[in-house]
């Protein structure tokens, strides 16, 4: 009975040692799918980090002209929104370096969106300065700004005079945005 009782034991260690961990052959089969997922992933994630971008540059140029209006209003002050070293159509348009500067008539820089966190994003304008008045914080110009990752996909941030309103949309309703009208 005692050397069944060792054989028994010498059984079960034996057992536990060889599922105790992995190969070397079965984590290199491991790897080798996990690189070829990632590598079959990659370009989804590439274009969703663009479609990110492109979202983020209109929510922050939406953001800018909101404040330029607000603060036009709040201070008394006129307020002008000036693009600087961009191009005047789509045609044009370059992932050059680039600002959109919101100033105050007395100098000092409210608010500012630049090239410098959307370098691959090309953008445009169709106005050189957009003015807020002071006392109903419309713009004093219809106009837009127009960017794009992929040329086939540009969105548009609208000023409108008339109804003082800023419209974000897109052509071919990309990105999930309304399509400009």
């Amino acid at each position: 009975m005692a050397r069944e009782t060792t054989d028994r034991l010498h059984f079960i260690y034996s057992n536990q040692r060889k599922v105790c961990g992995f190969t070397l052959l079965e984590l290199m089969i491991v790897i080798t799918v996990m690189m070829v997922l990632a590598t079959a992933a990659a370009p989804s994630f590439s274009a969703l980090i663009e479609s990110n971008k492109v979202k983020r540059l209109a929510t922050e140029i939406e953001w800018l002209l909101v404040q330029a209006k607000s603060e036009s209003v709040l201070r008394g002050l006129a307020v002008m929104v000036q693009p600087k070293t961009m191009a005047g159509t789509s045609a044009a348009a370059s992932s050059s370096p680039w600002s959109i500067e919101a100033t105050l008539s007395n100098g000092t820089v409210l608010g500012k969106v630049s090239s410098a966190d959307f370098p691959s994003i090309k953008i445009y304008e169709n106005f050189s300065t957009l003015g807020f008045d002071s006392l109903t914080g419309r713009p004093n110009k219809d106009g837009h700004f127009g960017f794009f990752a992929d040329s086939s996909k540009m969105v548009r941030v609208e000023v409108r005079k008339m109804t003082g309103r800023l419209v974000s949309c897109s052509d071919g309703g990309a990105y999930g945005y309304t399509q400009c009208p």
